[in-house]
């Protein structure tokens, strides 16, 4: 018997980005919802039990981090994992372009793969004297990589939880140099 297909909520209110996501995740095992607007999102969310949502960040409306508090907030809903990184795209309309320089790593996983970056980005990388490194992907990623790299991340599964001897939904920040002399020890400050 064939297993149930995975459930798949993407909130987006580009239908350009929609389709695209559509037509990579288009395979047998995957369910792909979608939804274009904050609203649409928390209705269509209490309809299945989800497997995964993919939610933009900045959406006319309700935006992302809306929809992401509301669903954390609802006992039936809080429980489906939300992929909310934000775009290039995103980052500029944001603003933080006026305060930093935006450089794409040319890396397509959810976490930096430093051998499949560009060249452009592992300079940047190398040359840094402090690199804030946000997100759990992020930290699966980069957690072996020498350098001046800080860990922020929120704790969302058991394994990592252990890893850092936190505890699953704390908040981390973590300097990946005393990760490396202690391992066994947690040498980051949680805050709850």
């Amino acid at each position: 018997m064939k297993p149930e297909p995975y459930k798949i909520l993407i909130v987006d209110d580009s239908e350009l980005n929609l389709a695209r996501l559509k037509n990579v995740l288009n395979l047998d095992d995957y369910l792909i919802f979608t939804a274009t607007d904050g609203r649409t999102a928390l209705k269509t969310a209490s309809l299945y039990p989800f497997d995964l949502m993919l939610l933009d960040v900045i959406m006319t409306g309700m935006d992302g981090f809306e929809v992401c508090r509301q669903i954390k907030e609802d006992p039936k809903l809080r429980d489906i994992p939300i992929i909310n990184d934000a775009t290039i795209e995103e980052a500029r309309k944001s603003g933080i372009g006026k305060v930093a320089r935006m450089v794409s790593s040319g890396c397509d996983a959810p976490g930096t793969i430093l051998k499949r970056c560009s060249q452009e980005f592992l300079s940047l990388f190398a040359a840094a004297d402090l690199i804030i490194s946000k997100g759990q992907g992020n930290f699966e990623s980069l957690s072996d990589e020498e350098g001046p790299i800080f860990f922020l991340l929120k704790v969302k599964c058991p394994v990592i939880a252990r890893h850092l001897g936190a505890q699953t939904g704390g908040i981390i920040l973590k300097d990946a140099r005393l990760q490396k002399r202690s391992s066994s020890k947690h040498q980051g400050g949680q805050v709850e």
